[in-house]
Protein backbone atom coordinates (compact mmCIF):
# COMPACT_ATOMS: atom_id res chain seq x y z
CA UNK A 1 0.00 0.00 0.00
CA UNK A 2 1.43 3.29 -0.71
CA UNK A 3 0.22 7.03 0.19
CA UNK A 4 -0.13 9.13 -3.28
CA UNK A 5 0.81 12.32 -3.54
CA UNK A 6 -3.25 13.63 -3.72
CA UNK A 7 -3.89 11.93 -0.66
CA UNK A 8 -1.02 13.45 1.27
CA UNK A 9 -1.96 17.00 0.12
CA UNK A 10 -5.74 17.04 0.79
CA UNK A 11 -4.88 15.46 4.17
CA UNK A 12 -2.57 18.14 5.25
CA UNK A 13 -4.81 20.60 3.82
CA UNK A 14 -7.51 19.63 5.56
CA UNK A 15 -5.24 19.39 8.80
CA UNK A 16 -3.94 22.71 8.34
CA UNK A 17 -7.35 24.40 7.41
CA UNK A 18 -9.48 23.07 9.98
CA UNK A 19 -12.71 21.77 7.23
CA UNK A 20 -12.93 19.72 3.95
CA UNK A 21 -15.04 22.82 2.45
CA UNK A 22 -12.19 24.76 3.04
CA UNK A 23 -9.31 22.79 2.17
CA UNK A 24 -11.58 21.88 -0.98
CA UNK A 25 -11.68 25.79 -1.82
CA UNK A 26 -8.14 26.01 -1.18
CA UNK A 27 -7.05 23.23 -4.23
CA UNK A 28 -10.19 23.84 -6.29
CA UNK A 29 -12.09 20.44 -5.86
CA UNK A 30 -15.84 19.82 -4.86
CA UNK A 31 -16.41 18.61 -1.23
CA UNK A 32 -17.63 15.57 -2.27
CA UNK A 33 -14.01 14.41 -4.43
CA UNK A 34 -11.66 15.54 -1.53
CA UNK A 35 -14.11 13.80 0.88
CA UNK A 36 -13.63 10.82 -0.81
CA UNK A 37 -9.55 11.33 -1.65
CA UNK A 38 -9.69 11.42 2.64
CA UNK A 39 -11.13 8.39 3.02
CA UNK A 40 -9.30 6.04 0.60
CA UNK A 41 -6.45 7.59 2.49
CA UNK A 42 -8.28 6.28 5.59
CA UNK A 43 -9.12 3.03 4.63
CA UNK A 44 -5.83 2.53 2.96
CA UNK A 45 -4.29 3.20 6.46
CA UNK A 46 -7.32 1.24 8.37
CA UNK A 47 -7.43 4.05 11.06
CA UNK A 48 -9.43 6.94 11.16
CA UNK A 49 -7.90 10.21 10.85
CA UNK A 50 -9.96 12.90 11.52
CA UNK A 51 -12.93 12.92 14.17
CA UNK A 52 -15.77 15.14 11.91
CA UNK A 53 -17.59 17.74 13.81
CA UNK A 54 -20.47 20.14 12.00
CA UNK A 55 -17.68 22.86 12.60
CA UNK A 56 -14.93 20.87 11.36
CA UNK A 57 -12.40 18.35 11.17
CA UNK A 58 -9.89 17.51 14.37
CA UNK A 59 -6.85 15.28 13.88
CA UNK A 60 -7.31 11.96 16.03
CA UNK A 61 -4.16 10.40 17.81
CA UNK A 62 -3.36 8.59 13.85
CA UNK A 63 -3.83 12.21 12.34
CA UNK A 64 -1.54 13.44 14.89
CA UNK A 65 0.95 10.89 14.54
CA UNK A 66 0.63 11.50 10.79
CA UNK A 67 1.08 15.06 10.58
CA UNK A 68 4.80 15.42 10.99
CA UNK A 69 5.67 12.53 8.85
CA UNK A 70 3.12 14.21 6.12
CA UNK A 71 5.02 17.64 6.22
CA UNK A 72 8.35 15.75 5.97
CA UNK A 73 7.50 13.98 2.64
CA UNK A 74 5.94 17.29 1.26
CA UNK A 75 8.81 19.32 1.65
CA UNK A 76 10.73 16.67 0.87
CA UNK A 77 8.95 16.10 -2.53
CA UNK A 78 9.02 19.82 -2.68
CA UNK A 79 12.79 20.42 -1.85
CA UNK A 80 13.00 17.26 -4.88
CA UNK A 81 11.51 19.30 -7.29
CA UNK A 82 13.20 22.44 -6.95
CA UNK A 83 16.46 20.55 -7.22
CA UNK A 84 15.48 18.87 -10.34
CA UNK A 85 14.26 22.30 -11.75
CA UNK A 86 17.76 24.37 -11.19
CA UNK A 87 19.18 21.02 -12.54
CA UNK A 88 17.37 21.79 -15.96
Amino acid sequence: MGIDHRELTVFLNVARLGSVGAAADAMSLTQPALSRTLRRLEQHLGVTLFVRHSTGMELTTYGRSLLPHAELLANGLRRAVDEIDQLK
